[in-house]
């Protein structure tokens, strides 16, 4: 088992992928997947319970890989780098009460995912430069939506942004 305390920082940057084999990561701190960092492995029972920040600053994906994998987030589970896909296998478990933010590109759901309570929020940076959430099968849309303007952006009058994509 492993635990990232308040305050604390686990950086899963580097060249190799990483690989944790059984029990649990618990965060309290912050993890940074950085945009230079591989792809994440975890393998055989492994669960992560997040109630701190994981910020995903890249494309790329959680992998489940043999038996078991779930991620419960009651913290912030943040996708700020990179324009295409990044978050979990389709074989993930992953339940949400605290925040989903994707501020950039798409945080991917091919699993889907269990909402108790919590919010989804998306990064605006221009009229075609948006943070997507994209989900398998029927969105549980429990709790609040909201939106970040970035970079100062101000969005014009009935400009649409398709910040959510299920079914």
């Amino acid at each position: 088992n492993l635990i990232v305390a308040g305050g604390g920082v686990l950086d899963f940057g580097g060249n190799n992928s990483k690989t944790f084999n059984g029990g649990t990561i618990t965060n309290l701190g912050t993890v940074v997947w950085p945009a230079s960092g591989p792809t994440v492995w975890y393998f055989n029972t492994a669960h992560f319970e997040n109630a701190g920040l994981v910020d995903l600053q890249r494309d790329g994906i959680f992998v489940e890989n043999v038996v078991e994998f779930s991620f419960r987030n009651a913290g912030t589970l943040r996708k700020s780098g990179g324009t295409g896909a990044g978050g979990f296998s389709a074989g993930v478990a992953v339940t949400n009460g605290g925040t989903f933010e994707a501020l950039s590109g798409d945080l991917d759901f091919p699993a889907g995912y269990a909402m108790t309570t919590g919010l989804l929020r998306f990064g605006i940076s221009g009229n075609s430069a948006f943070g997507r959430i994209t989900y398998t099968g029927t969105a549980p849309l429990v709790g609040a939506v909201g939106a970040v303007l970035q970079n100062s952006f101000v969005p014009e009058t009935n400009v649409s942004f398709p910040v959510m994509t299920f079914g």
